[in-house]
């Protein structure tokens, strides 16, 4: 059974990956093409003129203090498991199973160190309440 991360830490998890993302540039761009086999695969320019005259989407503000604790609870890993917490959240590739492949690992052996760096980040909010 794969390890669910609880979901008070899985939102903080979520909060410091936006935060992660609105670094200064150069920072890594979102993708604008599909991933698709040849890598040029582009949207026809119908679908554009449909969400031409939509609002554009609210983005949600990470919470900065939060970020910095889970920051913080990251620099002090050892490095598997924070190579696995990056894989698993601002660098989310698809499932823990290519992750781990990825990163060279078992899937037993990723989420372990997952739980590791998990419950860390869980600890330094605990410290910090």
């Amino acid at each position: 059974m794969m390890y669910r991360v609880p979901d008070r830490i899985h939102h903080e998890l979520l909060n410091w990956s936006r935060w992660c993302w609105l670094g200064d540039w150069p920072h890594p761009l979102p993708p604008v093409r599909c991933a698709s086999a040849e890598g040029q695969y582009r949207a026809p320019p119908e679908f554009d003129d449909e969400v031409a005259g939509a609002p554009a989407p609210i983005r949600i503000q990470p919470n900065e203090r939060n970020a910095r604790l889970v920051q913080q609870a990251w620099a002090a890993l050892h490095e598997k498991p924070r190579r696995v917490l990056k894989a698993e959240y601002p660098a989310y590739c698809g499932s823990r199973t290519q992750a781990a492949r990825a990163l060279l690992m078992t899937i037993r052996e990723y989420e372990t160190h997952l739980r590791y760096a998990v419950n860390q980040v869980e600890a330094k909010f605990a410290v910090c309440a």
